[in-house]
């Protein structure tokens, strides 16, 4: 389970909680150390996602994490932000790192 920092906006966390798609490979491979990665589908496609606690949280309630986002799920799939984003299926894979790792990062217009 990894400890993450909750975001100021909402219950979610952070960005310097998810995966850094945007940085070196090497940091990108020490996010993933301590990762146990899943792959979920919901509501609204497949998600690669990891068991977080807030660093807040004093009795350390576990969710799942999307991996990118930093949306959270609780225990019976629904989305700590969302009505209509819920996980429907849990499963391990083997490569889900590989997977992240190639994941790369979009500069959009304004961005």
């Amino acid at each position: 389970m990894k400890l993450i920092h909750k975001s100021y906006t909402g219950m979610c966390a952070d960005a310097k909680s998810v995966f850094p798609t945007w940085q070196t490979k090497h940091l990108k491979q020490k996010w993933l150390e301590d990762a146990e990665l899943f792959k979920a589908e919901t509501t609204e496609g497949e998600i690669i996602c990891t068991s977080v606690a807030f660093l807040t949280d004093y009795h350390q309630k576990q969710y799942m994490m999307d991996a990118i986002t930093g949306t959270c799920y609780r225990d019976d799939g629904s989305c700590l932000t969302s009505d209509h984003l819920k996980i429907l299926n849990l499963r391990t894979e083997p490569d889900l790192d590989k997977e992240l790792m190639r994941k790369k990062s979009h500069k959009l217009v304004g961005g």
